[in-house]
């Protein structure tokens, strides 16, 4: 599903040049669920961004489900994002003037579903994440973990092939942060290519294979 050969980014200060990726080699294969795990300032995000198009590397190679898009133009990532790729965010970055069935229909009306399957498919993705009866609920009358539900919720309600996760359980606590986890083992089990960026050894177990990352470098695989 996805190969990155020899990615590189650079980034451009006041005191010269850093180099946040270094030659990263990395294929992932349809239906897999990745573990990555680095400490912060590793590189990780910034290799999040580019697998999940909203950066180009400053060389080498990336292609998803076949088409490059190393160099792609932002017209072109921004299709490919709304068509591919569910993301969930350690902030969970919800609406706060929303409920929860309309923070799941948001992605969905950018993307110019009419109203009626967008309803439909946003109660559908909560159903499975076990909110079915939150719906109506504002952010703020939901916990740490019914925000990060309602967050992968709307990350599947298009049913992308990809979900990108970036520290989902960073802000949970274990209970909720195991719920979550669980919840991205399902997406796996459904289909779901899943990629889980995370500091946290005991979340990146829960992947079927596990890269480790360090000043910009993959360092290990398991």
């Amino acid at each position: 599903m996805i190969t990155l050969r020899g990615i590189q980014k650079i980034y451009q200060t006041k005191s010269g040049a850093v180099c946040a990726l270094r030659g990263i080699n990395l294929c992932v294969a349809e239906g897999e669920f990745l573990s990555i795990i680095g400490r912060s300032g590793s590189g990780k995000t910034t290799l999040m961004n580019i697998l999940g198009c909203l950066d180009t590397p400053s060389d080498g190679e990336y292609f998803l489900r076949g088409a490059d898009i190393s160099h792609a133009s932002s017209p072109y990532r921004a299709a490919i994002r709304n068509r591919e790729i569910g993301f969930v965010f350690q902030g969970y970055n919800l609406a706060p003037r929303l409920n929860a069935l309309e923070n799941v229909e948001l992605p969905l009306m950018f993307r110019g579903i009419p109203h009626g399957e967008r309803r439909k498919l946003a109660k559908t993705a909560l159903e499975a994440v076990g909110l079915e009866h939150r719906m109506l609920h504002y952010p703020s009358q939901l916990s740490g973990g019914q925000q990060q539900r309602v967050a992968i919720a709307r990350a599947i309600a298009a049913k992308p092939p990809l979900i990108l996760a970036d520290e989902p359980t960073g802000s949970l606590d274990r209970m909720a942060a195991g719920e979550c986890l669980t919840l991205l083992s399902q997406l796996h089990q459904f289909g779901h290519t899943v990629i889980l960026i995370t500091h946290d050894a005991a979340a990146a177990a829960c992947a079927d294979r596990t890269i480790q990352i360090v000043d910009g470098a993959i360092t290990a695989s398991s």
